[in-house]
């Protein structure tokens, strides 16, 4: 899907080819469940400190908070890009999944961008912020040029092996 303030923005489908056909790893789709448990695939593992259980984004971030009335869960959209007046972050835009509607949300007081570390960069960038030279090479206006806004990316690999007893 296309955001309409940026040319450039790939769709999901081109970004994951683009990891795959780069690297060169088998990609497991289904995480081995299929039979077929050779290659990579993203499994995120997040346990409570406290009673060692499985940790979640709601159990983890959205239930200790979710009564505040501030708050406002909006499922089955994305951020594609956040507005700026000047260098100063105003709202984002976000994507409606269901139709590729776009809308625009304005910040009371500020932005927080907490997408993770692969999103954040990527939606910084798509935004004018990060390195002038990728940037002008896209197309996209530089709001801020930071050089550091997606570089140095250090993976904590971890592998697995399993075997039949």
């Amino acid at each position: 899907m296309q955001d309409r303030n940026c040319k450039t923005n790939p769709s999901p489908a081109l970004q994951r080819s683009a990891w795959i056909n780069d690297i060169g790893i088998p990609t497991l789709n289904d995480h081995g469940a299929g039979g077929n448990n050779v290659g990579c695939a993203f499994i995120p593992q997040n346990s409570d400190p406290l009673n060692v259980t499985r940790s979640t984004a709601r159990t983890g971030y959205y239930d200790p908070v979710a009564t505040r009335t501030n708050l406002h869960l909006l499922v089955k959209h994305y951020v594609s890009k956040i507005q700026f007046n000047g260098t100063t972050a105003v709202g984002v835009n976000i994507v409606d999944r269901a139709d590729n509607s776009i809308a625009s949300v304005a910040a009371n007081q500020e932005v927080i961008l907490a997408a993770g570390a692969l999103q954040t960069p990527r939606i910084l960038q798509l935004s004018g912020v990060g390195p002038s030279g990728v940037l002008n090479n896209l197309g996209i206006p530089v709001v801020a040029a930071l050089p550091g806004v997606g570089a140095n990316y250090q993976d904590h690999p971890w592998v697995l092996t399993g075997f039949v007893c």
